[in-house]
């Protein structure tokens, strides 16, 4: 679980964020009840939960719903946040794995991305 202290740590930027930034809180209200599931082959799977009030985290659960689905071998994870860009090349070659993912979502995770964040493991 290489990168749950990152993840929780995140999640609480984010939760604390959305009580004074109206960007996030639109952004969570959009994204109210819906799960991200993010599978690090090699480390763990971390299913995220928005709500209108925030983002919870599990880990590994026995069982869970993907609304959108990110897939990738745990090193790739890790250059994906140290550098917190991907390569189109690395979707098109399915180093990346996206299911149920638009535009407007990685347009969000992009507004995520410029906030300042803890570094990766």
């Amino acid at each position: 679980m290489a990168f749950l202290s990152l993840f929780r740590d995140v999640i609480r930027k984010i939760n604390q964020w959305a009580k004074r930034d109206d960007r996030i809180r639109r952004a969570l209200r959009r994204y109210d009840g819906r799960t991200v599931v993010f599978n690090a082959i090699g480390d763990a799977v971390y299913v995220f939960t928005v709500t209108a009030d925030g983002i919870s985290l599990a880990v590994s659960p026995p069982s869970y719903p993907a609304d959108m689905y990110v897939e990738m071998d745990a090193e790739m994870a890790r250059k994906l946040i140290r550098k917190r860009h991907a390569s189109l090349l690395d979707i098109q070659l399915g180093r990346i794995k996206l299911k149920n993912i638009t535009m407007e979502d990685i347009r969000l995770l992009y507004l995520l991305m410029k906030l300042k964040w803890p570094k990766a493991p």
